[in-house]
């Protein structure tokens, strides 16, 4: 026997055993969770303890995926990713561990993705060239110039210029002066040129020893058939090693420490400060007392109406908290974060002074038991939700937490059990909370106050530190030394044009076509009707675990452009304002008593058969407990009939967090903003997603007296709130669909009653709901110019839509670009993060994007080119298959019956039947090489009058002048 069972238990919050073993030989350790799911999950985790912030771990993590011993391809997991059904496929390095996640609901897929990583990780080959692609490399640029590039180098650039990414660093390691936790393993960009490939290689020999590995597995595969394939192809080939030891905890600090750190920024004027607050806690292996903080911190500002969270917002001296608030659990200790952005620099003393008092002040008057039972039933529904997504990767999350720093993976798999423990505790000891408070924050004096405050030369003074170290490298280098870069830049480029082999590609192991069925996923409905409202109702069982789902749409009328641009703001302000004498935090509190969340959205959606015409909604969605439904609809009646728009204190708050919230996202979320300003020169519903979620959104609430809107919102919540205009979906068990259509009258009569309801009657264009949307704007070449030392470049043209035969030609050729071409030429020869491409039947359009991209025009080429490429070359076959594999197999992911629910509710208000998408499905099964290439040809054709929109810095804006003269410039200010 190789391996040696250290225990199994029983894990019910999972409904499956748990079995612990080691392996023999090596002293791997594997943890299998073995169920009745059938998307499996595996991962290889190691301990990678950095010593310095060269970023090595990430690196590795990245170029052992591009090549190993019996997959010898440039990328496997390219390969893999291009037809592959996958629920998850990734690779994620923390501050202490590296993990390799693979999940399937197919069985021999998920075998095969785990033979391909499972090779990566232990025999990966680690060549040179791909070390100096995946993470730093010098080379000369076109006018000759010494430059430094590489795909992790590009990535973690973008990263030091991510505001928020800042303050969580800032955050974190200034509590872990003493540990590994001080440096950044994901690599700093002045640090990164440092390592060398030797070190690379060294890292490597000394943290990837099955010794050093913890497998963790999920699902309902036989554990046998782990082991022995385990055995056979890696374990079995490896002696004794050498486990990494825990990361070692920070001693304690005697006293707190301040200190600042600054970001960059391009053209801002107004004060974007971050103050955060930081306290050192306890061991992660602490189960108890880890559980115990991590309620603390929902009580306290788990939500805006949190007491912490409440203090901090109402006094002013932010316009928001600040994006690193609460608990975490992924480092040797805990950590408590809280504080305010869009701050003064000044101000940080009265932040932390006024976090203490609060705190203070909760420990005397002690905490609202309701605010205490309302935390602890969140967690409670948390734990019982169903959910989709694979649940290995909760697994393997919680598994981790403890069993990398010496405890048991098991430890806090128990979730409700440990909950329950924790509820009995409070009731021996109903201070239980505020001693906490007092011992871990108040007199806790490990805590940072640590502020991030804007530089508006720390751009220019980077990039010259950056320009004076080439030169300082140039003017050192010999003749040689320059041939030997110029040799390397060609043996790259080489290798990365040299397409693989037949041969070498044949090895990454692949499902056929065959091994997917031909008909479509369906989800069982019922469809009825309620005499109290005027649109259909749905009606989706499953199992739901005795939670009731009920989501509410409200037909949009035809809206002013003052309505439209206003809408953000009305669905950021339904459940966030008080009613009547309720204040807002108090409803808050309601609605974690009452309720697993109420949340709102807009939703935008095309008609498949109306061209021309959109549905647009305004969906309210709640959650319950079955036992707690009575309660959730009287708050749901409450809020939807006399919520107003009056508290215009909170009112300005909520603007200013919706405005925020866009604004440090610009940034992070490059791809996104750019691809909805690119949009606007091609669709009217992109018109509208712009205004709504975009930089047009940011600038209208920037100019905006927020105070002076709360009649407007009432006006408009009560013209949308029409029960003829509301289409109803319930998924829940049968007893509770009828109690909910049971309740739809009662809805009625709420939203009737309303004051004014009859004042403003909307009207519709088609008696269906459907709505004439606004015209495209013109498309041009716009570049928005922001704090970003990478670009996120975005084109997007008319092509093909729901009722075109060629769709899915277009669907197939979207994927092919995207795990091919676009990825070679951007992402392994350009240097960029990623690189996308899209096709959106319901607008009919086709779009490009990038991601932490250090070029603009040259990747608008490369666009281009690849369509010029696929029109040219006949598609090799395999890959073809491979490619409708992939887009197939999207529909065998397991979906929680909430999200199945929801989704054919989508698609039942615009019409999309199972008739239709079986077609689609047949269509895209017979899709053939000449018919890619014919698709490719005339998108190649239509690229040619793409509306372009490209985010970044100041060299991405250089370029992209020198390459498109007529580009517009709007500088964004972050």
């Amino acid at each position: 026997m190789s391996y040696t069972l250290l225990g199994r238990s029983d894990v019910p919050d999972f409904e499956g055993e748990g079995r612990h073993y080691i392996h023999d030989q090596t002293g791997a350790e594997l943890f299998h969770l073995a169920n009745d799911d059938r998307e499996n999950f595996f991962s290889f985790a190691f301990a990678t303890l950095p010593q310095d912030s060269t970023g090595v771990a990430h690196i590795l993590e990245h170029t052992v995926l591009t090549g190993s011993e019996r997959f010898p391809v440039k990328d496997p997991f390219l390969q893999l990713y291009k037809g592959s059904v996958h629920t998850f496929l990734n690779a994620m390095t923390y501050p202490d561990k590296t993990v390799y996640p693979g999940a399937s609901p197919v069985a021999d897929d998920l075998i095969n993705m785990l033979r391909v990583y499972g090779d990566a990780v232990f025999f990966p080959r680690l060549l040179p060239a791909l070390f100096r692609q995946e993470g730093h490399r010098l080379e000369f640029d076109g006018a000759g110039d010494l430059i430094r590039t590489g795909i992790v180098y590009n990535e973690m650039k973008g990263s030091y210029s991510n505001h928020d990414n800042i303050v969580f660093d800032a955050s974190m390691q200034t509590l872990f002066p003493d540990t590994l936790y001080r440096f950044d393993s994901g690599g700093d960009p002045a640090v990164i040129g440092q390592l060398s490939y030797d070190d690379f290689v060294a890292f490597h020999r000394s943290f990837y020893h099955p010794a050093n590995c913890r497998i963790v597995l999920y699902g309902n595969i036989e554990t046998q058939r782990y082991l022995d394939l385990l055995e056979t192809e890696y374990l079995g080939r490896f002696g004794a090693g050498q486990r990494a030891p825990a990361p070692t905890l920070q001693p304690r600090w005697d006293a707190p420490r301040q200190f600042e750190w600054t970001y960059p920024i391009e053209g801002e004027t107004s004060a974007r400060t971050t103050h955060s607050v930081n306290w050192l806690l306890t061991p992660i292996t602490d189960r108890d007392a880890v559980l115990e903080q991590e309620v603390l911190a929902d009580i306290l500002v788990g939500h805006s109406g949190a007491p912490l969270a409440k203090a901090l917002v109402d006094s002013g001296l932010g316009e928001d908290l600040s994006p690193v608030v609460g608990i975490e659990l992924d480092l040797a200790q805990s950590v408590f974060s809280v504080g305010l952005r869009g701050s003064e620099p000044e101000r940080a003393a009265q932040v932390q002074q006024l976090t203490l008092d609060t705190l203070e002040g909760l420990v005397r008057d002690g905490l609202s038991p309701e605010g205490i039972e309302a935390a602890l039933r969140r967690f409670e529904f948390s734990g019982r939700e169903l959910r989709s997504g694979p649940r290995g990767m909760r697994v393997m999350g919680r598994a981790l937490r403890s069993w990398m720093h010496g405890g048991q993976p098991t430890d806090r798999l128990h979730f409700n059990r440990d909950v329950e423990r924790l509820r009995s505790r409070l009731a021996e000891h109903p201070r239980l909370f505020e001693e906490r408070i007092k011992a871990d924050l108040i007199a806790n004096p490990h805590r940072s106050l640590v502020t991030v405050r804007p530089d508006p030369d720390q751009l220019q003074r980077d990039a010259a530190r950056v320009s004076a170290e080439l030169q300082t490298i140039r003017s050192d280098m010999s003749e040689q030394q320059v041939d030997q870069v110029r040799a390397e830049s060609d043996e790259l480029i080489r290798l990365q044009q040299t397409p693989d082999s037949l041969e070498d590609v044949a090895t990454i192991p692949r499902l056929g076509l065959e091994d997917i069925p031909r008909e479509i996923v369906t989800i069982a409905r019922e469809s009825t009707a309620s005499a109290a409202i005027g649109g259909a109702v749905l009606l989706h069982g499953g199992a739901t675990n005795e939670i009731s789902y009920v989501d509410l749409a409200f037909d949009l009328p035809q809206l002013t452009a003052r309505e439209e641009r206003l809408f953000s703001l009305l669905n950021d302000s339904v459940t966030e304002l008080g009613i009547g004498d309720l204040p807002a935090h108090e409803l808050q509190q309601r609605i974690n008593l009452s309720t697993g969340g109420i949340s709102t959205a807009q939703t935008n959606m095309a008609r498949y058969d109306k061209p021309g015409l959109i549905r647009r909604a305004f969906v309210v969605r709640v959650k319950a407990l079955d036992r707690a439904w009575p309660e959730a609809a009287q708050l749901l009646e409450l809020i939807l009939g006399k919520a107003d728009f009056t508290d215009t204190e909170r009112l300005v708050q909520v603007a200013d967090e919706l405005r925020v919230g866009i604004r440090s996202a610009l940034v992070p979320s490059g791809n996104y903003f750019a691809s909805l300003r690119a949009g606007l020169g091609v669709s009217g519903l992109a018109v509208l997603e712009e205004n709504s979620n975009g930089w047009s959104q940011y600038e209208f609430l920037a100019g905006e007296r927020a105070e002076a809107t709360g009649a407007e919102l009432e006006a408009l919540f009560t013209r949308i709130l029409r029960p003829e205009a509301l289409s109803v979906n319930i998924t829940a068990s049968q007893a509770q669909q009828q109690a909910i259509l049971g309740w739809l009258p009662a809805l009625a009569d709420v939203l009737r009653a309303r004051p004014h309801f009859t004042e403003r009657v909307p009207s519709y264009p088609d008696p269906a709901g459907f709505v004439v949307p606004p015209d495209a704007q013109r498309p041009t070449h716009e570049f928005l110019l922001s704090s970003a030392t990478v670009n996120y470049a975005a084109a997007s043209f008319k092509a093909y839509g729901f009722a075109d035969p060629q769709l899915a030609a277009q669907e197939v050729l979207a994927h092919v670009l995207s795990t091919g071409l676009l990825w070679e030429k951007i992402r392994m020869t350009g240097g960029a993060y990623g690189a996308f491409a899209g096709s959106r039947a319901d607008v009919g359009t086709f779009s490009f994007a990038s991601y932490r991209d250090p070029h603009s025009a040259q990747t608008l080429k490369a666009y281009a080119a690849a369509l010029e490429e696929l029109a040219a070359q006949r598609l090799d076959t395999a890959a073809l298959e491979a490619a409708k594999v992939a887009l197939a197999g999207r529909e065998l992911r397991p979906l929680a019956a909430r999200d199945a629910g929801f989704l054919d509710f989508r698609r039942a208000l615009v019409g999309v039947d199972d008739e239709y998408r079986q077609g689609l499905r047949d269509r895209m099964r017979a899709v053939t090489v000449d018919s890619l290439r014919d698709c490719a040809a005339d998108l190649r054709a239509r690229f040619d009058s793409a509306s372009v929109a490209v985010l970044g810095g100041a060299d991405g804006k250089d370029e992209m002048i020198a390459a498109y003269p007529q580009t517009q410039i709007t500088e964004l200010g972050v």
